[in-house]
């Protein structure tokens, strides 16, 4: 569960960041920056004048048609990606390799996995019966352990089938 919430987490941060990248490479965010610095010289300007008594000047006028031009270029770069969007090709459908594994070949591999573990502990049974190192009663007691693992992978193979 953890894993998961992580995963989707650092994919939404994925996201966020390429959404912002594309925004700062496409430049509209140089444009929108541009507009702004704009807008506040022309604030400025209108301050200046009014305190000034002057009327608008070349200046303000020259500053108003550039924030108008910053808002054509800005509506052009959000045209442009839009159009770019609807030329974008549609995803081609999943093919079976991206689907994933078929329920055969998940019940294969977990078949091939539960021998190989039946293999070693038949292996681990006769290690443990040949070995006379071992006390007769601890000897029994790996020998139920191991059978009972081996009862669980027996277990296993018939729901499987």
């Amino acid at each position: 569960m953890r894993i998961l919430q992580t995963f989707n987490k650092h994919a939404e941060v994925a996201r966020e960041s390429y959404k912002w990248q594309r925004y700062m490479q496409g430049g509209r965010a140089t444009h929108e920056e541009d507009l702004a610095d704009l807008q506040a010289e022309i604030a400025l300007q209108k301050a200046k004048n009014e305190l000034g008594g002057v009327s608008v000047d070349a200046e303000l006028v020259e500053l108003q048609k550039q924030a108008k031009r910053m808002e054509v270029m800005i509506e052009i770069a959000r045209s442009e990606k839009a159009i770019a969007e609807l030329k974008k090709p549609d995803p081609p459908p999943p093919t079976s390799a991206q689907q994933g594994p078929t329920a055969e070949e998940v019940r294969a591999r977990k078949t091939s996995a539960l021998q190989a573990r039946e293999k070693q502990i038949r292996e681990e049974i006769a290690l443990t019966k040949s070995d006379a190192s071992l006390e007769e009663d601890i000897k029994q007691r790996k020998l139920n352990a191991l059978y009972e693992k081996l009862t669980e992978i027996h277990d296993g193979l018939i729901e499987l089938l």
